[in-house]
């Protein structure tokens, strides 16, 4: 009897430590995809006020011509800067990394 009572013990402790792992891991797993998805939405954010801010000094009056190759050369760096990072955040969307409709 008391064999019964041990193995019976055993199985819930299996069937508890299990289902406590999964739940563990969907809300870590969560909690990664949200802090990814905050990451790559800060990097745009800061990309697109670069864009915005290089844009503006080319539109400026400046006639000088070195300072306007330095701005366009920052300005199109800044720009694909924006795009990587949109690639990458639609990479991880498309290979279900990130997979939350809410995203």
């Amino acid at each position: 009897m008391v064999e019964y009572i041990s193995l019976a013990i055993s199985i819930v402790a299996v069937i508890v430590a299990s289902s406590s792992f999964v739940f563990n891991y969907r809300r870590t797993r969560k909690t990664e995809e949200l802090k990814l998805c905050m990451d790559i939405s800060g990097r745009v954010n800061d990309a697109r006020s670069k864009i915005n801010e290089t844009g503006d000094k080319l539109n400026s009056n400046t006639t000088d011509h070195q300072l306007i190759e330095m701005w366009e050369r920052d300005y199109n760096n800044a720009i694909l800067v924006f795009l990587n990072n949109w690639e990458f955040f639609s990479f991880l969307i498309n290979n279900k990394e990130i997979h939350e409709k809410k995203y």
